[in-house]
């Protein structure tokens, strides 16, 4: 019981810190709690564009929830999706980029790297599409972006 109470421990501190000192992006911010025990929920808040709450089970990501930066990111309804078009196709990008950065060899480089990714959202409809140049396609501004480069693209742009 020590040992893993130790091991817990161990994974809360380095989850505080990753998110609290070692992951700073300009305009986001980060709050960490844990309703579910040892597992964190990371609250961040993405200049005034959106809020995504990522759920940690210990230092791997196993989901993110995103919302309007107008909507409510309270824990009961963590699981609620989001009421607009956008934040919900955001949403279902963060779940492929999850996928992506998974790294449970080297997690603090997949968590900082996911983020970063994340972080490409603060200016969701400020930046045109790479491929085509519009603002919005299908009502909807560039909603992907690559995982490489952080350029954006509308989801029909992207393949091209």
């Amino acid at each position: 019981l020590t040992n893993t109470y130790i091991h817990v421990s161990l994974l809360s501190r380095f989850i505080d810190n990753l998110f609290n000192s070692d992951i700073t992006h300009t305009n986001t911010t980060y709050k960490v709690c844990r309703p579910f025990s040892s597992n964190a929920v990371v609250i961040a808040t993405i200049s005034h564009v959106l809020k995504a709450a990522i759920i940690c089970k210990g230092v791997l990501i196993e989901w993110v929830t995103v919302k309007g930066y107008d909507e409510p990111m309270e824990i009961e309804d963590l699981w609620t999706e989001s009421r607009y078009e956008v934040f919900r196709k955001v949403q279902e990008h963060t779940h492929s980029a999850m996928l992506h950065f998974f790294s449970p060899t080297l997690p603090e480089l997949a968590v900082k790297s996911y983020m970063t990714w994340l972080n490409s959202y603060s200016k969701l409809f400020l930046e045109p599409c790479k491929r085509c140049g519009k603002y919005v396609s299908n009502g909807l501004p560039p909603t992907w972006r690559d995982l490489r480069t952080l350029e954006p693209f509308h989801e029909e742009c992207k393949n091209c």
